[in-house]
Protein backbone atom coordinates (compact mmCIF):
# COMPACT_ATOMS: atom_id res chain seq x y z
CA UNK A 1 0.00 0.00 0.00
CA UNK A 2 2.91 2.15 0.78
CA UNK A 3 4.23 1.27 -2.66
CA UNK A 4 1.31 2.34 -4.49
CA UNK A 5 0.68 5.94 -2.72
CA UNK A 6 4.14 6.72 -3.59
CA UNK A 7 3.49 5.99 -6.99
CA UNK A 8 -0.06 7.63 -7.19
CA UNK A 9 2.11 10.63 -5.53
CA UNK A 10 4.89 10.94 -8.33
CA UNK A 11 1.81 10.73 -10.88
CA UNK A 12 0.41 13.54 -9.32
CA UNK A 13 3.37 15.71 -9.22
CA UNK A 14 4.24 15.03 -12.82
CA UNK A 15 0.91 15.91 -13.98
CA UNK A 16 1.52 18.84 -11.52
CA UNK A 17 4.72 19.63 -13.50
CA UNK A 18 2.59 19.56 -16.91
CA UNK A 19 0.18 21.81 -15.61
CA UNK A 20 2.01 24.28 -13.57
CA UNK A 21 4.34 27.39 -14.83
CA UNK A 22 7.15 27.54 -14.94
CA UNK A 23 9.89 29.08 -12.11
CA UNK A 24 12.10 30.60 -14.85
CA UNK A 25 13.61 30.26 -18.25
CA UNK A 26 14.67 26.85 -19.02
CA UNK A 27 18.23 26.26 -18.14
CA UNK A 28 21.21 24.94 -20.35
CA UNK A 29 23.99 23.15 -18.62
CA UNK A 30 27.38 21.90 -20.00
CA UNK A 31 28.64 19.15 -18.75
CA UNK A 32 32.26 17.27 -19.09
CA UNK A 33 32.17 13.43 -19.45
CA UNK A 34 33.79 11.81 -16.46
CA UNK A 35 33.21 14.83 -14.41
CA UNK A 36 29.89 16.44 -11.95
CA UNK A 37 27.80 19.59 -12.35
CA UNK A 38 25.20 21.26 -10.37
CA UNK A 39 21.92 21.72 -11.10
CA UNK A 40 20.90 25.26 -9.19
CA UNK A 41 17.82 25.49 -7.60
CA UNK A 42 16.98 29.70 -6.86
CA UNK A 43 15.79 28.64 -3.23
CA UNK A 44 13.75 32.54 -2.88
CA UNK A 45 10.55 31.17 -1.52
CA UNK A 46 10.25 27.52 -1.09
CA UNK A 47 8.09 25.72 1.03
CA UNK A 48 9.92 22.13 0.94
CA UNK A 49 10.92 19.37 -0.98
CA UNK A 50 12.12 19.54 -4.47
CA UNK A 51 11.35 16.49 -6.64
CA UNK A 52 13.48 15.69 -9.31
CA UNK A 53 12.09 13.89 -12.80
CA UNK A 54 14.22 13.28 -15.86
CA UNK A 55 11.79 11.38 -19.10
CA UNK A 56 8.82 11.40 -16.15
CA UNK A 57 10.82 9.24 -13.92
CA UNK A 58 11.14 10.83 -10.31
CA UNK A 59 14.53 9.94 -9.52
CA UNK A 60 15.09 11.74 -6.23
CA UNK A 61 13.99 14.23 -3.77
CA UNK A 62 16.07 17.09 -2.26
CA UNK A 63 15.56 19.44 0.64
CA UNK A 64 16.84 23.02 1.33
CA UNK A 65 18.98 21.74 4.21
CA UNK A 66 20.84 20.04 1.72
CA UNK A 67 19.84 16.59 2.27
CA UNK A 68 18.84 13.88 -0.46
CA UNK A 69 16.73 11.02 -0.44
CA UNK A 70 17.71 8.80 -4.04
CA UNK A 71 14.43 6.64 -5.17
CA UNK A 72 16.37 5.35 -8.59
CA UNK A 73 19.39 2.51 -7.38
CA UNK A 74 21.17 3.55 -10.68
CA UNK A 75 21.84 7.00 -9.52
CA UNK A 76 23.41 5.45 -5.83
CA UNK A 77 27.10 6.87 -5.70
CA UNK A 78 26.35 9.93 -8.05
CA UNK A 79 23.59 12.10 -6.57
CA UNK A 80 24.50 14.54 -3.65
CA UNK A 81 22.18 17.40 -2.18
CA UNK A 82 23.22 20.72 -1.51
CA UNK A 83 22.47 23.82 0.12
CA UNK A 84 19.35 25.29 -1.06
CA UNK A 85 17.68 22.13 -2.67
CA UNK A 86 20.32 22.32 -5.47
CA UNK A 87 21.56 19.09 -6.90
CA UNK A 88 25.33 17.78 -7.23
CA UNK A 89 25.27 14.81 -10.06
CA UNK A 90 28.87 13.30 -10.39
CA UNK A 91 31.11 10.88 -12.83
CA UNK A 92 28.89 12.25 -15.72
CA UNK A 93 28.08 9.54 -18.53
CA UNK A 94 26.28 10.56 -21.89
CA UNK A 95 23.11 8.52 -20.46
CA UNK A 96 23.07 10.74 -17.52
CA UNK A 97 22.24 13.87 -20.88
CA UNK A 98 18.59 14.84 -20.92
CA UNK A 99 16.25 17.14 -19.96
CA UNK A 100 15.68 17.28 -15.93
CA UNK A 101 12.97 19.11 -13.98
CA UNK A 102 12.86 20.24 -10.29
CA UNK A 103 8.91 20.46 -9.12
CA UNK A 104 8.84 22.55 -5.79
CA UNK A 105 5.82 24.65 -4.22
CA UNK A 106 6.71 28.26 -3.54
CA UNK A 107 5.62 31.28 -1.89
CA UNK A 108 5.58 34.39 -3.97
CA UNK A 109 4.22 37.41 -2.91
CA UNK A 110 0.62 36.87 -3.91
CA UNK A 111 0.17 32.95 -3.24
CA UNK A 112 1.86 29.44 -2.39
CA UNK A 113 1.96 27.98 -5.94
CA UNK A 114 3.58 24.35 -7.42
CA UNK A 115 6.26 25.49 -10.78
CA UNK A 116 8.99 23.58 -12.19
CA UNK A 117 12.90 24.52 -13.11
CA UNK A 118 13.90 23.17 -16.19
CA UNK A 119 17.29 22.12 -17.02
CA UNK A 120 18.70 21.10 -20.46
CA UNK A 121 21.60 19.33 -19.51
CA UNK A 122 24.40 17.86 -22.59
CA UNK A 123 27.35 16.37 -22.05
CA UNK A 124 30.96 16.82 -23.83
CA UNK A 125 34.15 15.61 -24.14
CA UNK A 126 37.14 16.83 -23.76
CA UNK A 127 38.98 17.30 -27.50
CA UNK A 128 42.34 15.80 -27.83
CA UNK A 129 45.17 16.38 -30.91
CA UNK A 130 44.56 12.75 -31.35
CA UNK A 131 40.85 13.80 -32.60
CA UNK A 132 42.09 15.71 -35.24
CA UNK A 133 42.70 14.08 -38.74
CA UNK A 134 44.41 15.35 -41.93
CA UNK A 135 44.61 14.32 -45.39
CA UNK A 136 46.57 15.25 -47.68
CA UNK A 137 46.14 14.66 -51.79
CA UNK A 138 48.35 16.24 -53.92
CA UNK A 139 46.52 17.59 -57.02
CA UNK A 140 49.00 18.75 -59.17
CA UNK A 141 53.11 18.67 -59.74
CA UNK A 142 53.95 21.51 -61.70
CA UNK A 143 52.87 23.86 -60.28
CA UNK A 144 52.75 22.26 -57.00
CA UNK A 145 49.10 22.22 -55.85
CA UNK A 146 47.66 20.29 -53.09
CA UNK A 147 44.62 19.56 -50.49
CA UNK A 148 44.29 18.80 -46.87
CA UNK A 149 41.11 17.51 -45.41
CA UNK A 150 40.39 18.02 -41.71
CA UNK A 151 38.35 15.29 -39.90
CA UNK A 152 37.19 15.33 -36.02
CA UNK A 153 36.31 12.24 -34.50
CA UNK A 154 33.73 14.38 -32.22
CA UNK A 155 30.28 15.27 -33.03
CA UNK A 156 29.06 18.74 -31.89
CA UNK A 157 32.80 20.57 -33.21
CA UNK A 158 33.30 23.78 -34.60
CA UNK A 159 36.26 23.20 -36.87
CA UNK A 160 38.34 25.98 -38.80
CA UNK A 161 41.91 26.36 -40.68
CA UNK A 162 44.02 29.46 -39.68
CA UNK A 163 48.09 30.01 -40.97
CA UNK A 164 51.12 30.95 -39.01
CA UNK A 165 51.13 34.17 -40.78
CA UNK A 166 47.95 34.92 -40.44
CA UNK A 167 47.00 35.32 -44.16
CA UNK A 168 44.07 34.83 -46.58
CA UNK A 169 43.27 30.63 -46.84
CA UNK A 170 41.48 29.08 -49.54
CA UNK A 171 38.64 26.40 -47.36
CA UNK A 172 35.61 24.89 -48.55
CA UNK A 173 34.15 22.81 -46.43
CA UNK A 174 36.80 21.76 -43.84
CA UNK A 175 39.81 21.18 -47.15
CA UNK A 176 42.49 23.44 -47.17
CA UNK A 177 43.38 24.12 -50.77
CA UNK A 178 47.02 25.23 -51.24
CA UNK A 179 49.03 26.14 -54.19
CA UNK A 180 52.87 26.87 -54.15
CA UNK A 181 53.72 26.91 -50.78
CA UNK A 182 56.01 28.48 -48.83
CA UNK A 183 58.61 25.95 -47.42
CA UNK A 184 58.18 27.95 -43.71
CA UNK A 185 54.18 28.26 -44.18
CA UNK A 186 52.23 25.84 -41.09
CA UNK A 187 48.92 25.71 -41.17
CA UNK A 188 46.63 24.31 -38.22
CA UNK A 189 43.31 22.85 -38.00
CA UNK A 190 41.55 23.43 -34.80
CA UNK A 191 38.42 21.46 -33.28
CA UNK A 192 36.20 23.29 -30.79
CA UNK A 193 33.43 21.76 -28.47
CA UNK A 194 31.47 23.85 -25.50
CA UNK A 195 34.35 22.80 -23.03
CA UNK A 196 37.47 22.56 -24.73
CA UNK A 197 39.83 23.44 -27.82
CA UNK A 198 42.52 21.50 -29.40
CA UNK A 199 44.58 21.51 -32.47
CA UNK A 200 46.73 19.76 -35.42
CA UNK A 201 49.58 21.27 -37.67
CA UNK A 202 50.65 20.60 -41.00
CA UNK A 203 53.74 21.47 -43.75
CA UNK A 204 52.48 21.69 -47.25
CA UNK A 205 56.36 21.78 -47.98
CA UNK A 206 56.82 18.46 -46.60
CA UNK A 207 54.78 16.59 -49.08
Amino acid sequence: MICLSRSLVGIYLLKCILCEGLCGERRHVIGTLGGDVILRVDGTGIMGDITWFISGNHFATTDPGGHINIRDNQYNGKLYGLAGGSLNITELDMVDQGIYTASTLRNTSTKEELCAQVYDLRIYRMLSEDDIHIEHNVTSMEPCSMTFTCTVNRSDVNVTWSSSVGSDINVTDYVLYVSAPDPKMIYTCTAQNHISTSSNSVTPWEY
